[in-house]
């Protein structure tokens, strides 16, 4: 795949202002931030994959120093359009880093590890975040019945491969579960089944993906437009639970990893 095809398609993937969600979505995009805000305050801090900029003026409010790192072109200019580059903004691959060795007190990185190598970039985070540094990342849960993966991603992990992984790169990390799904596991089971019965067969016609997405689309159109910065939603009823390592989380739709070098 071209760098510049690449780049459109992380763009594609992008939440961006003035798009429509439930409320639902509006909490997890704002409450990660809130999350992380609370890791940064006083870190010189760099998010990586900062997408359409909407986090960065919330953490540059709490962090010593900001700098954004973003892949696309497309969101780039999305960011300065909408006057969200309120920080040093560099195009950056999450690959190669290019900052120099213990550069960073804290990192952050929101819902895109998914389409990174893992190992390459724990081993460029572990590299630039400083020995007491800190991590933090939040990732779609594969596990939750129903979970379909967004296209164009490299690798999914469960949470026991994620902390296999980062152990494996030099980092102690701890896990949470948000947003736990209402219903029971078995009727989630069933749910999942009937969703795709329908979307699998659908997605083998010719304009099945365009046509799934456009019903998506209509779903979400009864929703929300998305803020040009993340604020002060009310994410009081939020539920946030510790998650056991070693083993694979059928409840909670997100993820949060918060990891240190050893």
């Amino acid at each position: 795949m071209s760098d510049k095809k690449f780049s459109y398609e992380m763009h594609d993937q992008t939440e961006r202002p003035g798009a429509s969600f439930p409320l639902e979505t509006h909490q997890i995009i704002t409450h990660r931030y809130h999350f992380a805000g609370e890791l940064v305050k006083g870190k010189r801090t760099l998010e990586i994959g900062c997408g359409a900029g909407m986090g960065l003026a919330y953490l540059k409010d709490r962090a010593s120093g900001l700098v954004a790192g973003e892949y696309s072109d497309e969101n780039i200019n999305v960011i300065r359009h909408n006057g969200n580059d309120v920080c040093p903004l560099l195009q950056m691959d999450a690959h190669k880093l290019p900052f120099a060795d213990h550069s960073f007190d804290a990192i952050v990185s929101m819902a895109m590890v998914y389409y990174l190598d893992m190992p390459q970039f724990l081993s460029e985070v572990r590299r630039v975040l400083k020995p007491d540094g800190v991590l933090f990342f939040d990732t779609s849960n594969q596990d939750m019945p129903g979970f379909w993966p967004s296209p164009y991603i490299n690798r999914y992990y469960s949470v026991p491969e994620l902390a296999a992984v980062l152990e494996q790169s030099g980092f102690t990390a701890s896990f949470k579960g948000v947003f736990p799904a209402a219903q029971s596991l078995a009727k989630r089971k069933v749910k999942a089944l009937v969703k795709n019965a329908i979307k699998m067969p659908l997605m083998c016609l010719p304009g099945g993906k365009a046509l799934w997405g456009k019903m998506r689309g209509q779903a979400q159109a009864e929703g929300i437009a998305l803020p040009q910065r993340i604020g002060d939603l009310d994410c009081s009823d939020v539920i946030v639970n510790d998650i056991a390592q070693d083993k694979n989380d059928r409840t909670h739709k997100v993820v949060y990893v918060t990891a240190r070098p050893r």
